[in-house]
């Protein structure tokens, strides 16, 4: 997963947090879940070794074999992850960027008003 450094500074919104707090935990997520199924598959395989139900050259070889799946769908797996969290990000930087937009229209709107006003009182 490709990650992108933006700004170090504390986020400032509520969006920006919930937004970093979502990422943080998407990427720890992914990462724990791929060292717990990774650490099963190693103790079901040395079982069936131990039991007697595969040889050890079978062990190595299905321990690999496994562990290389694994390791693909993985990186598949963050890479898809990686990808949303980068569409849906935009999407917040889309409506961040919307609304700061308005706001500033607003806010000249009001500007606009108070300088009549200020007219008018004169």
């Amino acid at each position: 997963m490709e990650l992108v450094k933006v700004d170090q500074k504390e986020p400032k919104n509520n969006k920006e947090i919930a937004l970093r707090d979502f990422v943080r935990f998407a990427k720890k997520a992914t990462q724990g879940m791929g060292a717990n199924t990774e650490s099963e598959a190693r103790d079901l395989i040395q079982k069936l070794a131990k039991f007697g139900h595969i040889t050890a050259d079978q062990e190595q070889k299905l321990l690999s074999s496994v562990l290389g799946r694994m390791k693909s769908s993985r990186e598949q797996f963050e890479h898809r992850v990686g990808e949303a969290l980068s569409v849906a990000s935009k999407k917040l930087i889309d409506i961040s960027t919307k609304e700061l937009s308005r706001i500033e229209k607003q806010i000249s709107e009001i500007e606009k008003r108070m300088e009549k006003a200020s007219k008018i009182k004169k």
